[in-house]
């Protein structure tokens, strides 16, 4: 599930279904779940709005720039972005904190894209 939180009530419910129905693939049981859906909170996308990253589209995303403005692979449209991770992006991945992004939002193009698509990232406080 992209994005979802962890212990999220559905994804636990998710969980759950998935031990209990060990002999199914998880996305028939997914599948099912989503179809009795009554959680306001869980949103579902539509194909179209997934986009998969290769591994070195990925490496694009987390390569710094000294441009102003900076191109993305990911196309305009996309609301999900999902790459798996690989021995090229992980040391990338670890960096990724709301700090990262701050610094990093007008010279690296996955910070950019964290800082103008995920909101919470601009209200987050430390005291």
């Amino acid at each position: 599930m992209f994005g979802a939180v962890a212990a999220s009530p559905f994804q636990t419910q998710w969980l759950h279904a998935l031990v209990a129905n060990h002999a199914l693939q998880a996305e028939i049981v997914l599948r099912r779940l989503l179809e009795k859906n009554t959680d306001a909170s869980v949103t579902l996308h539509p194909p179209d709005t997934i986009y998969s990253l290769s591994s070195r589209s990925t490496l694009r995303l987390f390569r710094r720039s000294a441009s102003t403005s900076l191109s993305s692979p990911v196309p305009k449209g996309a609301r999900v972005v999902h790459w798996k991770v690989s021995p090229a992006t992980k040391p990338h991945e670890t960096q990724i904190s709301p700090d990262h992004i701050m610094n990093h939002a007008c010279c690296q193009s996955y910070s950019t894209l964290v800082w103008n698509h995920a909101s919470a990232v601009k209200k987050i406080v430390y005291l």
